[in-house]
């Protein structure tokens, strides 16, 4: 079996852009191919933010008029905003860039921007902008655990994005679950490849590479003679609480195998695979 395409969330962070590590630049001509493949196999969500250059693309064309929105609102954007009618003329403008009647899911890009008593008051005027159907839910994009007991002790959110791989397990932590299940959160999982080098040895580098866990890691695929990708869609496919996927291509062909890999139905134990260190897990210590 494959994994439904509609589960997909298509990550825009790297298109027009280098992103990641040793990355490429992926031009607008590759970004449009990857983007118009996409759509035809059914990925139908954009993940996007203005801290993406793909953004300031799609101000000027106005070409995913068919695509669902999930967006991030940054800390620059809520420096913007002062007022109601601020926030109001942000939600607005973004529906009419996007050419679009709904944003499907709107996230604060930073826990630490809605914790704030900006944050708060911001908060309660999208809530008021969501009762007239234009937003469908309001969540929030996060690091950790911690991350995520702050925010649902204080707001009745409807989403959370994290990251969730082969190495970084940290929300299947059963406080979380049950946290999920009282808010009734849907988990939108990102990172799922760990910015590529849980799929790619060509990708880490020599602060990486020597780390036990990527060295156990890449032996077991080689000694089992596994995909990554497999064994990462496996362990997604595994965790029903994640609702969504973001997932992030270099190009037309790398996005074509991850839609075209097959997963198995078998339950396997991955737990010996995952870490705590965050100088691997979190990109930002990189």
């Amino acid at each position: 079996m494959k994994i439904n395409p509609n589960k997909f969330i298509l990550g825009t962070a790297n298109l027009c852009t280098k992103y990641g590590i040793k990355s490429t630049l992926i031009n607008e001509s590759k970004s449009k191919e990857l983007l118009n493949f996409a759509y035809k196999k059914n990925i139908k969500i954009l993940d996007l933010s203005t801290d993406y250059k793909f953004y300031e693309k799609i101000k000027k064309n106005k070409n995913i008029k068919n695509w669902k929105m999930s967006f991030k609102v940054t800390n620059k954007d809520i420096k913007k905003l002062k007022n109601e009618s601020d926030i109001n003329k942000f939600i607005f403008y973004l529906l009419k860039v996007s050419n679009k009647k709904k944003i499907e899911y709107l996230l604060f890009h930073n826990p630490k921007d809605l914790l704030s008593e900006k944050g708060s008051k911001i908060f309660n005027l999208f809530l008021k902008i969501k009762k007239k159907n234009k937003i469908g839910k309001i969540g929030a994009s996060v690091y950790t655990k911690n991350d995520i007991i702050k925010l649902l002790n204080k707001f009745d959110l409807d989403l959370i994005q994290g990251p969730f791989n082969i190495f970084d397990q940290r929300l299947k932590d059963f406080r979380i679950q049950k946290l999920f299940r009282k808010n009734k959160i849907e988990f939108h999982a990102r990172s799922i490849f760990l910015q590529g080098i849980a799929a790619d040895k060509t990708l880490l580098t020599k602060k990486i590479k020597n780390l036990n866990e990527i060295k156990n890691w890449f032996k077991y695929l080689s000694d089992n003679k596994k995909s990554a990708i497999t064994e990462t869609l496996n362990l997604i496919n595994q965790n029903s609480f994640i609702k969504k996927i973001i997932i992030g291509a270099r190009s037309r062909k790398q996005l074509k195998q991850i839609l075209s890999t097959k997963i198995e139905n078998d339950k396997k134990n991955y737990s010996n695979f995952k870490s705590k260190n965050l100088k691997l897990i979190d990109p930002r210590k990189w």
